[in-house]
């Protein structure tokens, strides 16, 4: 008689994890994977209401304001609203950067969510008190660049479906963290685990808002399902929100109207535009704050070129002279991300997917020379245009070089 061999312990903890379920397994197999993610995720939900037992204050950051992460935020608003009962005078939303993007303005606008929303910058950030619970949402670097330098080191739950650095992981955090098209979708699974099922919701406008823009985050951030990083669990969550959501809002987000400075701003970017070898580099020149996720939009077109496998779009911020960049990569041999943060001395970053790569780099103007605050003279403007414009050009070349592609 054969002995039979133990079986093996599924590996618990905060992190939900390597989770993705491969096509070829069987149905058996896929029953026992998605009833080891039923598990995380009542795991994770436990530990967070642990977490926050007896907490006077809740802070939710986000590092910029999109669409995913509007979605993911205020969907850990309503859940510490109604499953853990928290007054929301008790809840704050702080957010990186500007809502610069068309469409973000257009949900701001929609949804009323400028007095939920609150920017931070690093001379204003909040010191942590001993009642507080903070969550980061959309993110996992506790030193991302998009906040300025700021150290978040005291966020207590990190909730985000980007790829984490093994070594930034401490005993002292709770993880949900999974390589999946939206972090709407992890935030929407823990709401449904902890309420046993969306319809069990209060029916009222509260959870119609909330829910219809976690829909609009997931299709976002999955660009309608075709992103390489889309899941199944995307299009489940998905599933189960549509009952709830109101589509009259969700077409006018999806239909909102192009800014007024996009065509000027593409237009400086087609007409500066460099290609040499695979690469592209564009420069949008002196923008406005709110007109900076225009770059990615104009970066977004360059990618598209046959021959241009990286493109680089930057501009330089006018109100803070902070000089930003938008990069995309088609190549799928270069790890974008690494290579970011290696010619960059650890600033800016990438989601590396199996289709196009998409990154930014947030800079300063110290980061090239020594410099005072940016004066209104077009002659010391062109000069540190070309500047910044050469040193860019080094920094991708060294960076394409190094992968063997220059």
């Amino acid at each position: 008689m054969t002995e039979k061999k133990p079986e093996k312990k599924q590996k618990q903890h905060g992190v939900a994890e390597d989770m993705n379920t491969p096509p070829e397994l069987s149905d058996t197999k896929k029953h026992t994977l998605y009833k080891t993610l039923e598990v995380a995720r009542e795991k994770v939900t436990t530990e967070i209401k642990d977490k926050c037992e007896g907490k006077k204050k809740f802070v939710i950051w986000i590092a910029q304001i999109d669409p995913d992460a509007i979605g993911s935020a205020m969907v850990i608003r309503y859940y510490l609203m109604v499953c853990l009962n928290i007054d929301p005078s008790y809840i704050q939303i702080y957010y990186g950067g500007a809502v610069s993007h068309a469409q973000n303005r257009c949900i701001f606008n929609i949804f009323e969510l400028d007095n939920l929303f609150q920017r931070i910058s690093c001379e204003e950030v909040p010191h942590k008190e001993e009642e507080e619970i903070w969550f980061l949402v959309d993110s996992n670097d506790l030193n991302d660049s998009r906040f300025s330098g700021m150290d978040l080191s005291d966020i207590d739950i990190i909730i985000d479906h980007h790829r984490i650095s093994a070594k930034q992981k401490t005993e002292d955090k709770i993880y949900f963290i999974d390589s999946i098209g939206s972090a709407s979708t992890l935030t929407v699974e823990l709401l449904e685990t902890e309420c046993s099922g969306l319809e069990n919701l209060p029916s009222d406008s509260d959870r119609e808002k909330v829910l219809t823009l976690a829909s609009i985050g997931i299709r976002n951030d999955t660009n309608n399902f075709t992103s390489a990083l889309t899941h199944t669990r995307d299009t489940e969550a998905l599933n189960k929100l549509i009952p709830f959501i109101d589509n009259d809002l969700t077409i006018q987000v999806e239909n909102y109207p192009l800014d007024n400075n996009y065509f000027s701003i593409l237009s400086n970017v087609l007409e500066t535009r460099k290609v040499k070898g695979i690469r592209a580099i564009a420069s949008a020149g002196y923008i406005y704050e709110e007109d900076g996720d225009q770059l990615a939009e104009a970066c977004n077109l360059l990618i598209r070129e046959a021959r241009v496998s990286i493109a680089v779009v930057w501009g330089i911020i006018l109100e803070t002279g902070r000089v930003r960049l938008s990069i995309r990569s088609k190549d799928v041999s270069l790890n974008l991300d690494s290579k970011l943060k290696e010619v960059f001395e650890g600033k800016g970053g990438a989601k590396q997917t199996k289709g196009v790569a998409e990154g930014g780099v947030h800079l300063d103007m110290g980061d090239f020379v020594p410099s005072g605050p940016l004066k209104d003279d077009e002659t010391y403007k062109e000069y540190w245009r070309n500047i910044i414009e050469a040193n860019i050009t080094g920094k991708i070349s060294l960076m394409l070089k190094d992968s063997g592609e220059d």
